[in-house]
């Protein structure tokens, strides 16, 4: 049987799944210990951003989609986009952090 355990520290939450795929952003990602007779195995997935926006954006381009809004909607969506932009650069290590490891 193939399990798989997905934790979380800053939830204390832990779950098992058998024999599926689970997409888990990385930023909720950690490895917990495991026992001297067990092995653990992993691999990374990424998908472009780009997909998630078309999706978010009805399954339409960007560009349609903003030509879809008001003018008050557009400016919400720039400002959150901003805001999106700016968490994730701050989830690079920056020089000092990488130096200081």
């Amino acid at each position: 049987m193939t399990t798989g355990r997905v934790g979380t520290s800053s939830c204390g939450i832990a779950s098992s799944f058998w024999n599926s795929h689970r997409a888990v952003p990385s930023f909720f990602h950690s490895n917990i210990p495991i026992g001297p007779n067990e092995h653990r195995y992993s691999f990374t997935q990424y998908t472009a951003g780009g997909l998630f926006r078309w999706i978010e954006h009805g399954f339409q381009s960007e560009e349609a989609y903003f030509e879809s809004l008001s003018p008050e909607e557009r400016a919400r969506e720039r400002a959150e986009a901003k805001a999106r932009w700016s968490v994730g650069v701050g989830l690079f290590s920056t020089l000092d952090e990488l130096r200081a490891m």
